[in-house]
């Protein structure tokens, strides 16, 4: 009984940990996730709009 209540818990936090985590990604809109990917390209560009593709390479 208290491993059935202990991994309800479990899967609870986890749903709370990805809603929170969606929550806050939805502030970057189009940018989507500003640490992976594209998102990370966007987010330079948008900071730095005359960065060269040589120093965007640096940073992604």
């Amino acid at each position: 009984m208290e491993e059935q209540n202990l991994m309800k818990q479990f899967l609870t936090l986890d749903r709370l940990l990805w809603r929170y985590q969606g929550m806050k990604m939805q502030r970057f809109g189009p940018f989507g996730n500003p640490y992976r990917g594209q998102g990370r390209v966007l987010a330079i560009l948008k900071m730095q709009p005359e960065i060269t593709q040589k120093k965007i390479s640096l940073f992604a």
